[in-house]
């Protein structure tokens, strides 16, 4: 229940008040909304397809899980593959490391963008932040 109330609270009143439309008009169906909730607690997509998807919804014949597979944002990958993709990042960009090392921040922001960038954006933002600082703190 929280887990909804904060995607209808944040994401679906942004989107609505953007379109200045109110629920009733909006055209979204509750059993696509409990689709899309069901997407994301699933981990089919990511919280920024989350974002993109429920963008689109309002005034949508498609079902998200169709604006999903139109998009190309159908899928999260998995924790290996996010483990491989930040073992990658750090092994090619050793003055990231150092930069990180030496207390920049910043460092591990191009790290996550390098991890992204190899998981075409499909990785879980916490859990790369997780796996690289693990990597760097070997």
């Amino acid at each position: 229940p929280k887990f909804a109330a904060k995607w209808m609270r944040d994401e679906l009143k942004r989107v609505l008040t953007y379109n200045k439309l109110d629920f009733a008009e909006s055209g979204i169906l509750a059993d696509d909304l409990i689709e899309f909730l069901n997407m994301l607690l699933n981990k089919e997509i990511t919280t920024k397809a989350g974002q993109r998807i429920i963008e689109q919804m309002p005034n949508n014949k498609q079902t998200p899980k169709q604006i999903a597979e139109e998009l190309g944002l159908i899928g999260v990958v998995k924790d290996d593959e996010v483990q491989a993709a930040a073992k990658q990042a750090v092994e090619e960009n050793p003055k990231a490391v150092d930069d990180y090392h030496n207390g920049e921040k910043g460092a591990l922001n191009f790290l996550m963008g390098q991890v992204m960038r190899l998981t075409k954006g499909k990785a879980d933002p916490r859990e790369t932040v997780k796996i690289l600082k693990e990597l760097l703190e070997e």
